[in-house]
């Protein structure tokens, strides 16, 4: 008995298609680089004489580079309109944030501080230096203060 004689083997029809579709993209391949490279006179004595202008053995394949390019340029420009902003309150996020993907874990450390006294402002804080505060007079604030330091 040989060694793998009892069993059967199982060609599936992705395999088989596989198979002939690689022979076929490099039989067809192989046909283009003759028709590309192999001069018509010589094509002619062998009895093929219809045959596209070699021309367009150069401009097809750059046509299809040419367009791939322009889809994916098109594809990241169409992903860039759509994209928020930085300054855009849509990027912000805070517990209360619904998210599209939920396996990202929200941070509950930044939490807004509350006292007693009727405004909830701590002795000698201001309303746009409470933590927590996203308002544009803070984004306005903090841009001054790091922006008001001089270098000598």
């Amino acid at each position: 008995m040989v060694a793998g004689e009892d069993k059967k083997t199982h060609i599936s029809v992705i395999e088989l298609y596989g198979f002939f579709s690689w022979n076929l993209s490099a039989i067809v391949f192989i046909m283009y680089l003759i028709w590309a490279f192999v001069p018509d006179t010589i094509l002619n004595d062998f009895g093929i004489y219809y045959i596209p202008d070699k021309y367009y053995a150069i401009a097809i394949p750059l046509w299809f580079a040419v367009s791939l390019f322009t889809i994916l340029q098109l594809y990241v420009t169409i992903c860039m309109y759509y994209t928020p902003s930085l300054e855009s309150y849509e990027t912000l996020q805070d517990r209360h944030t619904i998210l599209k993907n939920p396996t990202i874990e929200q941070d509950n450390t930044h939490k807004i501080k509350t006292t007693d006294n009727s405004s909830g402002l701590k002795q000698g804080e201001n309303s746009n230096s409470r933590e927590g505060s996203f308002g544009a007079n803070n984004i306005h604030n903090s841009l001054v203060k790091s922006n008001s330091q001089t270098f000598i």
